[in-house]
């Protein structure tokens, strides 16, 4: 990894273009990103240095992934004037935020299965081709990036579990760190996560970007109704009865059942049901599937 002192005029004088808990996002004049961690970051990751997390040797020691382009990684490594470490540069993401781009869609992008099923694949395509990956961070959409074209980008290489790097990163998005310590279908004995978190976090997102339904919710009271939410409750909701999708959603809850993907499902889906959009709450649209006659 090529390593380059960054002065003081490289940053003051480049866009902030984003501040998040572990670090701020320039754009430096030559159109690269430079992720600068926060000092109290930098400080944490050394305390565990022992057992992996130290993020300096992290990308000190990264390489390109030859067979994943869609995956961002670091250029060079940056250092202060006094030689201590400040971050990394990487490519400029083409296009929008994951985020972004969902809420971009129109009326009937957001009603369009296939187009759902497409952008599915190919974040599935990118987490299969990764056997020795995992993306603890995936559900946090600010770290995807879709172009006009809805080819992918990956960004925050940082947060990813690379052997033999850990990562301190996690998705709310799919409940509390916490919950998984202890779950040897998630994390081994080595506290490593497995590529069982993947799929999981692969069918949140399916649900989430499709039918604007948060899995994480299942077994929480619903504010509506005052009862616990099951997936019974939520396959009504949205009208979905194909079994294979439901036992594959039903998987990722059992401890004792190994994950899947869900693979051709999303497109089989897309050929047997209509997605239509009912109303509207909490500025969020409510879609239901029909079954095609």
């Amino acid at each position: 990894m090529e390593i380059k002192t960054m002065q003081n005029a490289d940053l003051k004088n480049s866009e902030v273009i984003a501040k998040t808990d572990n670090a701020i996002i320039y754009k430096l004049n030559n159109g690269l990103i430079f992720k600068r961690f926060w000092p109290e970051v930098i400080r944490k990751h050394k305390e565990y240095k022992n057992i992996g997390m130290d993020i300096e040797d992290k990308i000190l020691n990264a390489k390109p992934l030859k067979n994943s382009p869609e995956i961002l990684t670091p250029l060079y490594a940056g250092y202060n004037q006094n030689g201590e470490f400040m971050g990394y540069s990487m490519p400029y993401a083409e296009g929008i935020s994951y985020d972004r781009w969902r809420k971009k869609l129109s009326l009937s992008e957001q009603q369009d299965l296939n187009g759902y099923g497409n952008i599915y694949s190919k974040l599935e395509d990118v987490v299969r081709r990764n056997e020795d990956i995992v993306f603890p961070d995936f559900c946090t959409c600010d770290n995807i990036y879709v172009n006009t074209s809805r080819d992918i980008q990956l960004i925050d290489y940082d947060g990813l579990q690379i052997a033999p790097y850990k990562s301190i990163s996690f998705s709310t998005s799919i409940g509390s760190p916490i919950d998984y310590i202890d779950n040897e279908k998630y994390m081994d004995s080595q506290f490593n996560f497995t590529k069982e978190l993947d799929k999981k976090s692969l069918i949140f997102l399916y649900y989430l970007t499709t039918f604007n339904v948060d899995l994480v919710n299942i077994g929480k009271i619903d504010p509506s109704s005052q009862k616990y939410l099951s997936l019974y409750d939520l396959f009504n909701l949205i009208g979905l009865d194909d079994m294979d999708l439901c036992h594959k959603t039903w998987k990722v809850f059992q401890n004792n059942q190994e994950n899947d993907y869900l693979g051709d499902d999303v497109f089989r889906i897309a050929e047997t049901y209509d997605l239509k959009i009912i109303g509207v709450e909490n500025a969020c649209f409510i879609k239901r599937l029909s079954k095609k006659r």
